[in-house]
């Protein structure tokens, strides 16, 4: 422990090893299914330092096993960015989760000679919590939970208790803790919000313990934190200050302080949770308009806090009074997750975002009145308004993301009509961003092979009117879902 209370960061980190092979490629090494949309969700080492687990948008979870000549090895190459040239750095294991992972877990008493305590579980869409064998890649056990029609209901987050005989995850307005030694549907239950009370509104998105155990405190996209007993089930401390939906809770290494992220919000914020509800200081970070989780760590002493950003950098900050230490460039891309070694001066760092190539030449003047219209207010110019009175609405085609898309008959034809849907305030703005933008697009790029033919848009009742819905062809004989990417 002495070492790490030496680190120093006025140095910029040198690269040692570097993943990019595995994710450009997909999974199974073809580059058919996720060619250029994949991107990492993060990484995580795990609690003995053995090795390293990331998630990516190609559904897949990667264990990556910690070189032993990490501390010796040749530095690796990088660009005057600063950013890692080549690929040096292969998984050892591969876990296929089918469908998007919405976050992950190591078992907080792994120890790799123990190969019995080896797992992780995961979260994510339409699967119950799953719990992985770390060595074999194999399902070692299923949590489920279900909701008032008695279907499984997935998680958005998850975490295991200090002493690993508990898992928690969140889902909307509540809370579900299982005893690991016991998967399938029996597990206790948190509600965080009922209607008109006061509580915790929204998809409970993130999950965090105290070091102590004492403690969890859970963030929600409605831009509420809370405090909970975990061993009462009830809730101790509503903390609220984002201005956009919190993705990272963490607990100080002495437990006394909470720290807090949001999307779409330049803010960490630092909460004594001994003693109040008031933001003690606020770190300022580069993440204005992404929607990801950019995640953050606290190094092994305590001392200072590591962020990603929107610039490809990484953020350290002294936690004794919230200054701003040094800024390393560390990648090209948006750095969505950072995370310290438990044990050894070395750092893992994720990089990458959706990108969406639209097989224009990036100097057309039509790609960048595109890209232009992204970052003006979204009015969907050059798109024909339609009256919603005009639209008889049909049945429901399909839901996800924030929108619901329905069969409707307007002026003689069926068309496809899409909205958002969300349960809070923050998510249905969040989908009205979006929805707009979607438009946007469209009216700029009106015979673009990869895009839905769109009529037209109805527009939201405010001021200035905002988009509301969008009325795009129907594809009749194929799914929407995929005639839609």
């Amino acid at each position: 422990m002495a070492s790490l209370l030496e680190l120093q960061f006025h140095t910029s980190p040198e690269v040692i090893y570097c993943a990019q092979d595995a994710y450009s490629a997909g999974a199974s090494g073809s580059p058919e299914g996720f060619p250029n949309s994949n991107f990492l969700k993060g990484a995580k080492w795990s609690p003995d330092g053995a090795c390293c687990l990331t998630a990516s948008e190609d559904h897949w979870l990667r264990v990556y096993d910690l070189p032993p000549d990490a501390l010796t090895a040749p530095m690796h190459g990088a660009s005057s960015s600063g950013a890692p040239v080549g690929d040096s750095w292969a998984p050892g294991l591969g876990v296929h989760e089918g469908e998007t992972v919405y976050d992950y877990a190591w078992w907080p008493c792994m120890q790799a000679s123990e190969p019995a305590s080896c797992c992780f579980a995961t979260t994510s869409r339409a699967h119950p919590v799953h719990l992985w064998d770390a060595c074999t890649g194999q399902l070692r056990a299923t949590y489920r939970a279900y909701d008032a029609v008695d279907e499984v209901t997935p998680a958005v987050s998850v975490a295991f208790s200090p002493d690993g005989m508990s898992v928690w995850a969140g889902y909307n307005r509540t809370i579900h803790a299982w005893d690991v030694g016991r998967p399938g549907r029996d597990y206790s239950t948190i509600v965080t919000h009922k209607k008109r009370q006061d509580g915790q509104p929204g998809l409970i998105s993130c999950i965090a313990f105290s070091p102590d155990g004492g403690l969890m405190a859970a963030g929600a996209y409605s831009g509420v934190a809370a405090l909970y007993d975990p061993r009462s089930l009830e809730m101790l401390l509503a903390l609220s200050g984002h201005t956009g939906g919190i993705t990272q809770v963490m607990f100080s290494k002495d437990g006394n302080f909470l720290y807090t992220g949001a999307r779409r919000d330049r803010s960490i914020h630092c909460w004594d949770v001994r003693m109040s509800q008031d933001v003690v200081y606020s770190l300022r970070r580069d993440t204005p308009s992404t929607n990801q989780r950019i995640a953050f760590d606290i190094e092994p002493c305590g001392r200072h806090l590591a962020t990603g950003g929107e610039s490809g950098a990484v953020e350290v900050f002294d936690l004794r009074d919230g200054t701003l230490v040094s800024t390393h460039p560390v990648a090209e891309d948006t750095v969505n997750g950072c995370s310290f070694h438990p044990c050894l001066p070395l750092a893992a760092v994720a990089s990458g975002q959706r990108r969406f190539p639209l097989d224009l030449d990036e100097a057309d003047p039509l790609m960048i009145k595109a890209r232009r219209s992204l970052h003006a207010t979204p009015n969907a110019d050059g798109l024909l308004r339609i009256d919603k009175a005009q639209l008889q609405i049909g049945t429901v085609l399909g839901t996800g993301g924030f929108a619901k898309v329905e069969k409707a008959l307007w002026n003689g034809k069926w068309v496809a009509y899409k909205t958002p849907e969300a349960e809070d305030a923050q998510d249905i703005q969040d989908a009205w961003d979006v929805l707009a933008e979607e438009a946007q697009i469209s009216a700029e790029l009106p015979d673009h092979p990869h895009i839905t033919p769109v009529l037209g848009c109805t527009l939201h009742e405010c001021h200035p009117p905002r988009v509301h819905g969008i009325v795009m062809e129907l594809l009749e004989g194929n799914s929407l879902a995929v005639a839609m990417l």
